[in-house]
Parts: structure tokens; C-alpha cells; sequence
């Protein structure tokens, strides 16, 4: 998998329609080492996005960090979409699944 290469490709532009004035909608989390780049999927503002990036886009009860954001968004900001994004051919996963 190393030596393939993958294209991202933006979802409907009407899938989370944007706001008229921009504020974050939208918890995005995803992988510390993945290149993609949240706006050009979404095509949203970046206004419109909180960013998360993690080890392998994991979450678990230990992880503080990734539920200190979670908690932000969902209760503190209401964000009304969560999107946990992974990629292909991710090294973090792959590491962590060896026997």
C-alpha cells in the first residue's frame, strides 16, 4: 500500500450546507499523519470547522485530549455533525494491529 496513491474527493458542496455567518459546525477527527486537508473534502470555510487530529484517529475513555474536544464541541459549541475520518494505508493502524 505504500506505493499507491489515493485522490481525495469532495463530498456534495450541499452536504453540510454553510452558515450565512461562520461558526464552527462541525467537529472533524482525524488522523495526525494523514495529508488530507479538511476543507477541500467538506468544501466548507474553515470558520466552520473544529479540528481534531489524533495517533490513528482512535478514541477511547483514557484519551483526554480527544475527549476534552468532544465534550467542547458537542455541549459547549453544539456542533451538529461529527465526522471521525481515517485513510488508507495508515502506518499508526498498521503499527498497532501487528501480531
Amino acid at each position: 500500500l505504500a506505493n499507491v496513491r489515493y485522490t481525495a474527493v469532495p463530498v456534495p458542496p450541499d452536504l453540510i450546507p454553510s452558515l450565512s455567518k461562520p461558526q464552527e459546525q462541525i467537529l472533524w477527527v482525524g488522523c495526525s499523519d494523514s495529508q488530507i486537508t479538511e476543507t477541500d473534502v467538506l468544501n466548507v470555510p474553515r470558520q466552520e470547522i473544529f479540528v481534531h487530529r489524533n495517533l490513528g484517529n482512535k478514541l477511547s475513555n483514557g484519551d483526554t485530549s480527544s475527549l476534552s474536544a468532544i465534550e467542547l464541541c458537542v455541549q459547549e459549541m453544539k456542533v451538529g455533525h461529527v465526522i471521525i475520518c481515517g485513510h488508507y494505508g495508515c502506518g499508526l493502524i498498521n503499527d498497532t494491529n501487528v501480531d
